[in-house]
């Protein structure tokens, strides 16, 4: 009788050790993938970041194009301070509010 519940109580040890052991496993497949999902929204965020770069010397080619050689200076000046000011505004505000803790 000693010899049955001892035997029993090993198989249970062993079926708690293998579920266990897949949780762990489960868990490392989630980090690992979690890891991957913020290399890609990393990723994601400086195509995204390039694409406004590059629209932005879109919009001063266009705007240079439309004035007189006189003001071309001037239209690629504020150009410039807009894509400066405009970044420096999301470095202090808008990151914090779209990837802030709270």
């Amino acid at each position: 009788e000693n010899s049955t519940e001892l035997s029993q109580a090993l198989e249970r040890i062993l079926l708690l050790e293998d579920g266990l052991k897949t949780f762990s496993e489960e868990l490392e497949t989630l980090r690992t993938s979690s890891a991957r999902n913020t290399n890609m929204d990393v990723m994601w965020l400086m195509t995204s970041g390039m694409l406004v770069v590059f629209m932005q010397a879109g919009f001063s080619a266009l705007e240079a194009g439309s004035v007189s050689y006189k003001n071309l200076t001037n239209i690629l000046f504020k150009n410039l301070m807009d894509m400066s000011i405009s970044t420096l505004c999301w470095y202090i505000l808008g990151y914090g509010v779209a990837f802030g803790d709270t």
